[in-house]
């Protein structure tokens, strides 16, 4: 059985948060972190089958913001997927 979020943890944006540019304008950064199969496997759950390739384009381009961003490393908390704390 496949694990399930503990928490749903709402958020203010998708690929494009956090951005530099916008910094000023948040009070903290929340990152949630998922692997690839599971954010896949919840995408397509959610959207169906037919979405699949639009998830793989998302996520090429979600994965270069955040590298070009360094989000991960200025979220002032993390979380996994499931709504644990992570280092």
């Amino acid at each position: 059985m496949a694990r399930r979020p503990a928490v749903h943890p709402s958020r203010g944006g998708g690929c494009g948060a956090a951005a530099r540019q916008v910094d000023a304008l948040g009070a903290f950064r929340i990152w949630v972190e998922a692997d690839d199969v599971e954010r896949l496997r919840r995408g397509l759950e959610r959207d169906g089958d037919d979405a699949r390739e639009h998830w793989l384009r998302w996520m090429a381009d979600e994965a270069a913001h955040y590298e070009r961003e360094s989000t991960r490393v200025r979220a002032d908390v993390r979380l996994d997927g499931f709504g644990e704390l992570t280092p």
